[in-house]
């Protein structure tokens, strides 16, 4: 008996002796057993019991008493009290009818439980012999098994996973019951290839495909399909399934799982989408424009046809953020990016990508000409204010484009090229569009080294000033200077600023040349001032980027200060490209500290822009400077001279200064005296010079003390020679 404790086995050896004798005289019946058997059955722990015809108890055999701790006899009532509880109606109806062959009970003995198997067999006397085997490790083995089996089919049932078996050709041969209950299909419906009923229209094809190259290969397969539930909703779930095979290698069987994961591909979903789309406008963003111009690229290159890249730069954007607020600016690059996708064909593809820019792949079939249409459509849309916060803002666009395969062979050359384009669509004038050509490039590659000019001259500490004199007429002795900037190239030549002049649109580096070339005035200003040499007034050009620059009256007054030099002596010069644009209220509003703070104001250029008269009324200007346009034919022609008149006139009338710069030779300067100008400028009094002579220039005439001079005409005033023009 597997589950006899030793003391048993003690206790039904000691006991087997004894109980022969007490057998043979309580029940003949063991008498009539074979020795054999009785010993067989002894040493096989096959206890045996006797109950008469009629008896009310029980007669135990020796392995009996032994396995049940119980005398040889024992009443049936003594004997049902041993018995568990529940198993009592069961053990009395057996005993009763004994219509079963056998019944397994459980009984208490000695604190354990016992199971045992009770077998009848009748005796000819009208007795029964009962036959009772401990199985009690049977009994425990089949309950771990079947709660091993409980365990397994509820970790089965509570899995998100829906096991499932096919046969070598892929026919679905098993499933679990939450199968069916979740595609609400019976096992009719999904036995075979029903599963092909439940899987998305859109994504059947390309499942039955992976099934098949599965089957053919024999490889594992793993795929994501929607599928119907009973709801009638469709969800992503992943199916994987693996060959199982025999010793020989051989497929038997394809071992599958279907599991739930919608809520995963809606995250992955939700993740692609916000990598590959503008947060602002919803649209796809400057990743997603290379994958699809590449992709169109190739495509319409397959067939002949041509791509267009546009790129669309909203006008004056910064104006927006600027005045109305960064989230006015943000709403008007969503209504524009609206306006855009809707205004354009149905093959375009529209992205953002980046700042106030949005870029359109056009595949098209027919000229270049074409584009001017599709452009016309977007000019035409905006062309009505966009109320943005409950304001209405004016939404225009600057457009360049460039075409595949005439303008570029790979993405990034296109793209390149359209932003050329959209450079000189801004140059033009804005609200237009330009289409690339060869010329742009070249133009755009002569800007480029420009501003890598100016930028490697503020680098090398190549920036210096020289200073052109300023003269009064009446004595004909000097005032001041202006200082012109130059840079020294790499072979030490000396050239004028229009060898960088792209680089003055460019902030950054304008802003450096800038503060290069003031840190050189002022360091000059102060050398001259530490050896006792006045250079009277300097004026200072400075570029628009730096005059629009938020900071540039502090660090202007800054630098000043730090050199130890008086406002009153430096003048500003200003141009009319300051005031263009919808800057005009922030230069007007410097201009105005600016003299506050004692600077001196000079118009440059006037008489050139429309608006000068407008800013002479408007700003408080000490000086106006007649540009050199009108100088160089005042003598052959009339209209430059009532110009020149009008303006001497103007300023005499406003008590402005005036002076006419670019004065060459003797017969304009004696029509300007006989007009009466009093402040003149040019190569006829001195080429522009470096410190050194500029200062040797007029140190004669403060060394004699004299504020009435002669005249500068002996003077030696041979200016140098340079490259370029001023």
């Amino acid at each position: 008996m597997g589950t006899q404790s030793k003391d048993q086995q003690d206790r039904f050896s000691l006991a087997q002796t004894a109980s022969r004798t007490a057998n043979e005289e309580i029940c003949p019946a063991f008498n009539g057993l074979p020795e054999p058997l009785v010993a067989a059955l002894d040493a096989a722990n096959i206890a045996i019991a006797y109950r008469s015809a009629g008896g009310d108890s029980l007669i135990f055999g020796a392995a009996a008493q032994a396995l049940l701790g119980a005398p040889p006899r024992v009443t049936i009532p003594r004997a049902l009290r041993a018995v568990e509880r529940e198993c009592r109606p069961m053990l009395i109806a057996f005993l009763r009818d004994g219509a079963r062959a056998s019944v397994t009970l459980s009984i208490r003995h000695a604190g354990l439980r016992l199971s045992l198997e009770i077998s009848l067999a009748a005796d000819p006397a009208g007795g029964a012999y009962l036959v009772l085997r401990d199985c009690t490790r049977d009994v425990d083995d089949r309950e771990a098994l079947e709660r091993e089996r409980d365990h397994l089919r509820h970790t089965v049932e509570l899995n998100p996973q829906l096991p499932w078996l096919a046969d070598t050709q892929g026919n679905v041969i098993s499933f679990t019951e939450r199968y069916e209950k979740l595609t609400g299909l019976t096992q009719e419906e999904l036995i075979g290839d029903g599963w092909e009923l439940i899987i998305h229209p859109e994504d059947l094809p390309h499942a039955i495909e992976q099934t098949t190259h599965a089957l053919i290969h024999q490889h594992p397969l793993d795929m994501r399909v929607r599928m119907k539930l009973a709801s009638g909703v469709y969800r992503w779930f992943r199916s994987t399934c693996y060959p199982l095979r025999n010793e020989e290698g051989e497929i038997v069987r394809w071992f599958g799982y279907t599991e739930d994961i919608d809520d995963h591909v809606l995250i992955e979903q939700q993740i692609r989408w916000t990598a590959e789309h503008d947060a602002l406008t919803k649209l796809p963003n400057r990743m997603v424009f290379n994958r699809q111009l590449e992709e169109a690229m190739t495509l319409e290159y397959q067939f002949g046809q041509k791509v267009a890249v546009l790129l669309a730069d909203l006008d004056n954007f910064k104006d927006v953020n600027d005045v109305l607020g960064h989230d006015s600016g943000d709403a008007l690059l969503v209504a524009c990016g609206d306006i855009i996708a809707r205004s354009l064909p149905e093959k375009a593809l529209l992205s953002r990508i980046g700042g106030d820019e949005f870029a359109i792949i056009l595949p098209f079939d027919g000229p270049i000409a074409a584009l001017h249409d599709v452009c016309d459509t977007i000019f035409a849309a905006l062309r009505n204010p966009v109320t943005v916060n409950g304001h209405k803002v004016e939404c225009r666009v600057s457009v360049g484009a460039a075409v595949f395969p005439f303008h570029g062979q790979s993405p990034t050359e296109l793209f390149k090229n359209a932003d050329i384009a959209l450079y000189e669509a801004k140059a033009r004038g804005r609200g237009q569009l330009t289409v690339f050509s060869l010329e742009m490039k070249q133009e755009t590659q002569r800007r480029v080294a420009m501003v890598n000019l100016g930028r490697r001259a503020v680098e090398t500490d190549s920036i210096l000033p020289y200073y052109q004199l300023q003269v009064a007429l009446d004595g004909d002795r000097p005032i001041g200077f202006e200082a012109l900037l130059r840079r020294r190239d790499r072979q030490g030549r000396i050239c004028a600023p229009s060898s960088i002049l792209a680089a003055f649109d460019d902030p950054e580096v304008a802003e450096a040349i800038g503060e290069a070339m003031l840190k050189a005035v002022l360091a000059d200003m102060r050398a001259a001032e530490d050896r006792g040499i006045d250079m009277g007034t300097v004026s200072v050009n400075f570029s628009t980027a730096e005059f629009r620059s938020a900071t540039f009256i502090d660090r202007l007054t800054n630098r000043i200060s730090d050199a130890g030099i008086d406002f009153s002596r430096i003048m500003i010069e200003v141009t009319e490209s300051v005031f263009l644009g919808r800057q005009v209220d922030n230069a007007a509003q410097t201009i105005r500290k600016l003299d506050e703070l004692g600077f001196k104001i000079a118009l440059d250029d006037f008489g050139t822009g429309y608006a000068s008269l407008v800013h002479l009324r408007q700003l408080p200007v000490d000086t106006l400077k007649i540009d050199q346009s009108f100088i160089r034919t005042l003598a052959e022609n009339r209209d430059d001279l009532a110009i020149v008149d009008a303006i001497l006139n103007l300023g005499a009338s406003l008590g402005l200064n005036v002076i006419a710069e670019g004065i060459e030779t003797q017969a304009q300067l004696d029509i300007l005296r006989a007009h009466n100008l009093k402040y003149a400028q040019g190569y006829l009094f001195a080429h522009p010079l470096p410190i050194a002579e500029a200062l040797a220039l007029i140190s004669p005439f403060q060394d004699r003390g004299d504020s009435r001079v002669v005249g500068l005409d002996g003077l030696p005033l041979q200016g140098k020679r340079l490259i370029g023009s001023r």
